[in-house]
């Protein structure tokens, strides 16, 4: 205990509560400091504490409707009233729920645990309460409640009990909403995006949504939402437009009249409705400069939880959402569900002067070619990621590649590189370049000082993956060397590795499953050269790299080494 009360919420946060437990029985001025934070998440840690804390609830909520029932008392006298000795004691959740700050950012996990044991207490006691009851029974007492993070299923928002509760408690402190799972009407959408507050920073929406547009709770409410001038603003929203209706048009324009703010956009999936969100985007959100299409899978969750494959982003919906931007793209992120062909791609090309980041990840049908031409012509770029840095999802995801002969871009007419636009701002470089020898176990000189020479023109590099992130786990491939790249850089001095000197701002290399022919010698060079080297992943530290690393590990300790994944007992 500190007596600083940052201090102490920095520390007692990360105790688990078995221990902030035991601290609580220290003394009493330990449990008045501690006790606020056994009560922080009651549900945290173990799921049997959920199950103990929503017995509690049931408990609390009948105790408290036993003594509604009982009739009222006459006026005491003034005689009774000074033989009164204390008031009735208040409940467990009366005296803590204060404490409370966050529970399971899902809600319907918190209502179906309630659901749950009051099934199992109705087996032995004849009682009738709602399950929606006990919800908002204990939300009312959570008065300091602070659910940041908050998702929404289609069948929680189907109860108009249910869908108050949720706007008057938890809603005005969410930061991130998502709504998804099933079908839902879209004025209670509006609903619930009207009682939102300015704090809103992310919103999703990965659900069908169905009219009619004249349904309400009551009269009342209807009056309160046009009262209201506030609500969700957010500043970034991802959409997955399936499943939708005819009658859930008129959603949309209301939707993108509180999009003000929106700096970042992510569309998974799109039907027709995409002609909309460019009008949105054109009309709008003059604020928006980064962008991510498309998705890792396609299947997305229905009303019963099984997945439903939605529509791919077709070449021109990319083309239409990409065209849609006022103030110039300065992030694009493209996935392996959006098609980039001929018209996508002269859409994306309109915004090169403004490109910083550039991110093509899961097989997107963007050639070598087009990458010489981002590399060639966006001098603001930064960031250029083609290299997957999670899991494989499927057998179809792999990484762009670069061909050496278009990485290099010689000049036909004098034989010397053609000068790049980012030449100066790329600090990070995450690309496959192939082809750089002809055969494994042969190489061309020539070509390998060649692509050397192109690297070292990037004088402000700080990260360079030449080859996959050791951290993905091939699940679906039997032969684990089946992405290893032969015909790529040796990493060596002999074939050039010297000329890249002049990176003295590199802090992180990758060479996963790149056959290459790093020792003790090359290891020395670039201490001695990439001062400011902390990381390498991808060296055979159980094989062939052994000595080499060993050795790094001996005289440069600072510099961290990630094993493939396959030959490290960690993974």
């Amino acid at each position: 205990m500190f007596d600083i009360p940052e201090l102490d919420e920095m520390v007692y946060l990360q105790l688990d509560r078995r221990t902030l437990a035991r601290c609580a029985r220290v003394n009493k001025e330990w449990h008045r400091v501690v006790t606020p934070y056994v009560w922080h998440n009651p549900c945290k840690d173990q799921w049997n504490y959920e199950r103990a804390f929503c017995k509690m609830v049931l408990r609390d909520y009948l105790e408290e409707q036993e003594r509604q029932r009982q009739p009222p008392k006459e006026d005491p006298g003034l005689e009774q009233l000074l033989q009164t000795r204390s008031s009735p004691p208040l409940s467990l959740l009366a005296k803590k729920g204060a404490y409370i700050r966050l529970i399971p950012k899902d809600p319907s996990r918190l209502l179906a645990n309630l659901t749950s044991e009051l099934s199992y207490l109705s087996r032995e006691e004849a009682i009738d309460v709602a399950p929606q009851d006990l919800f908002r029974h204990l939300l009312k007492h959570c008065t300091a409640l602070k659910v940041q993070h908050l998702r929404l299923q289609g069948d929680l928002l189907k109860s108009d009990h249910l869908l108050k509760t949720v706007a008057d408690f938890i809603l005005p402190h969410a930061r991130r909403m998502v709504i998804d799972r099933g079908p839902v009407e879209s004025w209670r959408l509006k609903f619930l995006l009207a009682r939102c507050s300015s704090k809103l920073e992310e919103l999703t929406l990965e659900t069908a949504i169905t009219g009619p547009e004249d349904g309400r709770l009551n009269e009342e409410e209807s009056k309160e939402e046009e009262v209201l001038s506030t609500g969700a603003q957010p500043r970034c929203l991802m959409l997955s437009f399936w499943g939708d209706t005819s009658e859930s048009k008129a959603f949309w324009p209301w939707l993108w009249r509180r999009c003000m703010h929106v700096e970042r956009l992510e569309v998974l999936c799109a039907n027709d409705t995409v002609h909309s969100l460019a009008e949105g985007m054109l009309s709008h959100m003059s604020n928006l400069d980064s962008i991510k299409l498309g998705s890792e899978t396609n299947a997305f969750p229905d009303e019963d939880g099984y997945a439903t494959y939605c529509m791919e982003l077709e070449d021109e919906h990319v083309a239409t959402v990409l065209s849609s931007c006022r103030k110039g793209w300065k992030a694009v992120d493209l996935r392996s569900s959006a098609s980039i062909e001929d018209a996508a791609w002269k859409s994306l090309a309109n915004h090169f002067s403004t490109l910083e980041k550039i991110v093509i990840l899961g097989g997107v049908s963007i050639g070598s070619e087009c990458l010489r031409r981002i590399l060639s012509s966006c001098p603001n770029l930064h960031t250029l990621v083609t290299i997957d840095d999670g899991n494989y999802l499927n057998d179809d995801n792999f990484s762009t590649t670069m061909y050496a002969k278009e990485f290099v871009d010689l000049d036909q007419a004098t034989g010397e590189l053609n000068p790049w636009a980012c030449e100066r701002s790329l600090k990070v470089l995450k690309v496959l370049v192939a082809s750089v020898s002809d055969d494994p176990g042969y190489y061309r000189p020539a070509t390998q000082r060649q692509v050397y020479k192109r690297l070292a023109r990037f004088i402000n590099l700080e990260t360079l993956w030449l080859g996959h992130d050791p951290r993905i786990i091939i699940e679906l491939k039997s032969d684990t060397t089946a992405d290893t790249q032969d015909k790529c850089l040796q990493m060596s001095l002999d074939s050039g590795l010297d000329m890249l000197q002049g990176l003295t701002a590199l802090q992180e290399l990758s060479v996963s499953n790149m056959r290459t022919l790093i020792g003790w010698k090359e290891l020395q060079w670039m201490t001695q050269h990439w001062p400011r080297l902390r990381i390498i992943m991808g060296m055979d530290v159980k094989g062939r790299d052994k000595e080499a690393a060993q050795w790094l590990q001996d005289h440069h300790s600072r510099i961290k080494l990630r094993a493939e994944w396959w030959k490290d007992d960690r993974y």
